[in-house]
């Protein structure tokens, strides 16, 4: 019979309550309406140049265009998709059982491992393998709730590449990418689904391995998953399909 035993809820003064619990779930229900109707971040305008008309052909003669000049619009979000762009089923597909899924879980796992972490599990196979299955718990906790939050509010839970060039702003859009998304008009707004997805996974987390669900260790986990996000991004933002600061757009 297996020693893995699941943490019992409260077992000490530091670990979450079922009163602190409730008081988060009352906070998330009041809070993810408002970032549904937050307004937005950075807007996202079509920026407009002027581009003059094509001359005729010397020797030609026709009545001049009512406009002189044409107007193009520039999207400085490119891949911002509308609602009916999203695959939303084998984007949570790949977050849970893809390759970086995997690699995020072996990565955890393995932290947990040389930092002996909870210190009742020793550094052992059979440890390892709790490591294992709890943090791929926490992930898939993480994504179910992230992909149904955005569902919910109706928001692309996919990293948008930046239009812009130079490392300086691709740098800023990659750590804004970490606590803002986009909803399907191309609006930057408030990441809720990242946030309710960390607190999730942490809290799932806490359950699992014992002494790990006391309120503060809770916390640090969400921040810490929130603020590991920046690495995936970054990863993104360089991988970008190849595309070059050249042949894409740059926003206004």
């Amino acid at each position: 019979m297996s020693r893995f035993r699941a943490a019992p809820f409260g077992a000490n003064r530091h670990e979450a309550t079922p009163l602190g619990v409730l008081v988060i779930g009352v906070l998330a229900c009041l809070l993810v309406p408002l970032g549904a109707s937050a307004q937005p971040l950075l807007p996202r305008p079509l920026g407009r140049t002027t581009a003059a008309a094509a001359p005729f052909p010397p020797g030609t003669f026709a009545l001049p265009p009512e406009s002189s000049a044409v107007v193009v619009e520039i999207d400085p979000y490119p891949g911002t998709r509308r609602a009916e762009d999203i695959q939303r089923m084998p984007e949570f597909t790949a977050d849970v059982i893809g390759w970086v899924a995997l690699g995020r879980v072996l990565w955890s796992s393995g932290y947990d491992q040389i930092a002996e972490s909870p210190k009742t599990w020793p550094r052992d196979t059979e440890s390892y393998g709790r490591r294992f299955a709890t943090r791929s718990a926490q992930l898939a906790s993480i994504e179910v709730v992230r992909h149904g939050v955005a569902a919910a509010l109706n928001r692309d839970p996919a990293y948008v590449p930046c239009a812009c060039t130079g490392f300086g702003a691709r740098l800023g859009h990659v750590t804004k990418g970490v606590v803002t998304d986009f909803d399907t008009e191309g609006t930057r707004r408030i990441g809720w689904p990242r946030f309710a997805g960390a607190l999730a996974g942490a809290v799932v987390l806490g359950q699992l391995q014992p002494g790990q669900g006391g309120a503060g260790t809770v916390a640090f986990r969400a921040v810490g998953t929130v603020a590991g996000s920046i690495l995936g991004n970054a990863f993104k933002e360089i991988a970008r399909s190849g595309t070059s600061d050249g042949k894409r757009p740059r926003t206004p």
